[in-house]
């Protein structure tokens, strides 16, 4: 009789852990699905010229973290590429780290950065035959660092303008 009082403790001691564990399941499923499942959560605006500060150009972003953990290490790429039937040519591809969000927040924010950055290209493209891409990948840690996600968001711009060297 009293060898069963440690292992009664032992499948106790187990089966709290278990459980403990299969609720943080469930809260970070649904933290990850209640973050993740809206477009307007993790949004990327349009590039603009400071007006006052030629080649200086912002990016605004805005990430709603509506999930239940922080957002931790994010960083966001841009990069631009452009290509024709016959080239593909990347000028830019940096990487800026961001800061930490906080869990039920939202946090606007903007990039910004110079035309220094870019890879020197030629101006010999073709206007109407070449397409203009860029890519944004946002990079975050979440549930503690368990959780690693990235999500990629590519748009085809129309002009270029001053971006071109």
């Amino acid at each position: 009789m009293v060898s069963e009082i440690p292992k009664k403790v032992y499948k106790i001691v187990l089966g709290l852990i278990a459980l403990s564990l299969s609720l943080t399941s469930v809260f970070a499923t649904l933290s990850t699905v209640n973050l993740f499942s809206s477009p307007t959560n993790i949004q990327v605006g349009e590039f603009t010229e400071d007006p006052t500060n030629p080649n200086h150009f912002s990016l605004p972003l805005q990430i709603n973290n509506t999930g239940f953990y922080d957002l931790r290490n994010v960083t966001i790429t841009i990069e631009f590429l452009i290509y024709n039937a016959t080239d593909r040519h990347i000028f830019m591809n940096e990487a800026f780290p961001l800061a930490d969000y906080r869990a039920l927040t939202s946090t606007p924010q903007t990039i910004r950065f110079t035309n220094n950055s870019f890879i020197p290209t030629t101006k010999y493209w073709e206007l109407t035959t070449t397409t203009f891409n860029a890519t944004f990948t946002i990079d975050l840690y979440y549930m503690f660092d368990l959780m690693h996600f990235t999500a990629s968001y590519n748009r085809t711009l129309t002009n270029l303008g001053d971006f071109l060297l």
